[in-house]
């Protein structure tokens, strides 16, 4: 038994040291980055690395490639805001810093009883990494050039998180060089389509925050009086990736009222979940 318990105690001290020597030479890559002797692939490398610590500050876990859809994954400032108050500019600005008057985090209470936790949590999503000449603090990538997020006005579902490459400037003239943008482009609204999944009708709604405030659907979707008779299947239109609460309430006589917290990853497509009578 003792021979065990040191087997077991040595295995666990040479994983830590695996897990401390991993975080150790991380850290050594992104301060070797920025030398000036270190190469464009490591450069590179680095502003990948970057860009994918952005994409975790807008949408959390849902940022890295197999992070899963359950509740764990759903996080950062889209999960926790919604849809923000100015999508202008650079709005890497915004996740460094709060902006005065935007929505603080919160519990909903009475009148409303949404019961749900939404708004800008803490005072920053993002840890800035550098400052301009003006004293102001930025995010650069491994070039030291800002990184740029941009909600495109011609395309409203979607997020570009851009590194300007090895020039700084916009595209490049050779497109095969270091010079080339590079750009990481997700879709943060999509269409969710939540079914009852006995078949009988049932009244739907979906709480979520727009702008940090908790908020019932838009009109025609969920639970208003002006819908025709009720379905067993209902469709939200442009709902906001992350976190998200679905009730639905079975209209069938004695039918109850599941509620089910739910975790909409990012995509273009209708994301379909179903809920049976018992919530499950």
């Amino acid at each position: 038994m003792d021979k065990l318990n040191r087997n077991q105690k040595g295995g666990a001290f040479i994983a830590m040291v695996l897990i401390l020597s991993s975080l150790v030479a991380a850290v050594a890559l992104c301060a070797f980055a920025l030398r000036p002797e270190a190469g464009d692939d490591e450069r590179y490398e680095i502003t990948r690395q970057r860009m994918l610590e952005v994409k975790r500050a807008l949408i959390g876990r849902l940022a890295d490639v197999g992070g899963g859809a359950d509740i764990t994954s759903c996080g950062g400032f889209i999960s926790d805001y919604g849809e923000p108050d100015d999508m202008t500019g650079n709005f890497i600005d915004r996740l460094i810093n709060r902006p005065a008057g935007w929505q603080a985090w919160q519990y909903d209470l009475p009148p409303n009883n949404y019961q749900f936790w939404a708004g800008y949590r803490g005072d920053s999503y993002l840890e800035a990494n550098a400052e301009n000449s003006s004293g102001t603090p930025i995010f650069i990538d491994g070039w030291g050039y800002p990184i740029e997020v941009e909600f495109p006005g011609a395309s409203p579902n979607r997020i570009n998180i851009i590194s300007r490459g090895k020039d700084g400037g916009i595209g490049a003239v050779n497109p095969e060089s270091y010079d080339e943008d590079v750009t990481d482009t997700f879709y943060w609204r999509r269409p969710v389509e939540v079914t009852n999944n006995i078949g009988a009708n049932a009244d739907f709604r979906i709480i979520y925050p727009i702008q940090g405030n908790i908020v019932n659907p838009p009109v025609n979707s969920g639970i208003i009086p002006s819908l025709p008779a009720p379905l067993s299947t209902h469709t939200f239109s442009d709902i906001s990736i992350g976190l998200r609460k679905i009730e639905v309430q079975d209209l069938t006589p004695g039918g109850e009222m599941c509620v089910k917290m739910l975790c909409v990853p990012p995509g273009m497509g209708n994301y379909s979940i179903r809920i049976n009578s018992n919530c499950d």
